[in-house]
């Protein structure tokens, strides 16, 4: 957020932020009109003379001129970084595989954990990769734009949870961070009969976690946690689905992604499907996958087998 935001609509004028100091007895207001905030809040300001001394804020002084779109309005007089600005910040903070990741949410169904369990089901995703491509462009020279513009190469829309975001981030990131450098899918789209525009009747509506449409290949993800537990016979019913429309379908467990063996035989599978070369397997290279493997798996509040 940033201070005073009624005194010049630079969200929608791309002007810098208006000049003022921020008031302590402003930023107790917004914690009582507004539940579940975070302190300190980090508040935006033109220059070094308005940041304000507090425990409750962290004042950030920027002279940027931020495009249209860069602020979202919360309440009277309380603006917020929208997701695109977020990413766009968050990358000046960062590392690579952590603004990769979040890229990720953004984009997704889902919320990070924040009372022991994500949240999922979200109706639509914050952002899309193509909003926040295009955000970026805007932003012109502002700081971070380097970094997220090099992050969103890697980076699809549609995931649904966290595990399916590390399995696109572990099969398709390029050798150098780490992965398998498989092409890209899409994830959560729906998959029609081949060469049939729409469904015929009697055609069920198919959903795949993620997807190489031309290869005819698709990856669900099984988990009880993050598909429920009802959704057992709906996943058996939806691969036979897939398989009776010609696709191949690799199923992957907690375990699997866990095990690094069982994931090499997963992307070697993929990679004879997609019909493309995997150059992984140096010892290089497998050091990086190490990495990459901790950051994204070594989180307990991701399930287990």
């Amino acid at each position: 957020m940033h201070a005073d935001p009624r005194k010049t609509p630079c969200w929608r004028t791309g002007r810098p932020l208006p000049q003022g100091k921020v008031a302590l007895r402003d930023i107790q207001s917004i914690g009582r009109e507004i539940a579940n905030l975070a302190f300190p809040l980090h508040v935006l300001v033109p220059d070094a003379a308005y940041r304000s001394r507090s425990e409750l804020a962290t004042c950030h002084v920027s002279s940027s001129t931020y495009p249209r779109g860069s602020f979202v309005r919360l309440a009277e007089g309380v603006l917020v970084s929208s997701p695109e600005l977020c990413f766009v910040q968050m990358a000046t903070k960062l590392p690579p595989i952590a603004l990769v990741r979040l890229g990720f949410e953004l984009c997704g169904t889902y919320g990070i954990p924040t009372v022991a369990r994500a949240d999922y089901g979200f109706e639509r995703p914050f952002t899309t990769v193509a909003r926040l491509g295009r955000f970026i462009e805007a932003a012109g020279d502002m700081p971070g734009t380097v970094k997220a513009r090099k992050a969103l190469r890697f980076i699809a829309s549609g995931s649904a949870s966290p595990m399916e975001t590390c399995m696109v981030m572990l099969l398709c990131l390029p050798l150098r961070l780490g992965g398998y450098n498989l092409p890209k899918p899409q994830m959560n789209r729906e998959v029609r009969p081949k060469r049939r525009g729409r469904l015929a009747p009697g055609d069920r509506q198919c959903f795949c976690d993620l997807v190489w449409h031309e290869a005819r290949v698709a990856l669900e993800y099984d988990s009880s946690e993050f598909h429920g537990p009802r959704q057992a016979a709906d996943d058996a019913r939806r691969r036979n689905v897939l398989l009776n429309r010609g696709f191949t379908v690799v199923s992957v467990t907690s375990g699997s992604a866990r095990n690094l063996i069982e994931l090499d035989r997963i992307a070697q599978i993929l990679r004879t499907r997609l019909g493309v070369r995997l150059r992984s397997g140096q010892p290089s290279w497998r050091a990086r996958q190490h990495v990459l493997h901790g950051m994204l798996l070594e989180n307990p509040r991701l399930p287990r087998p």
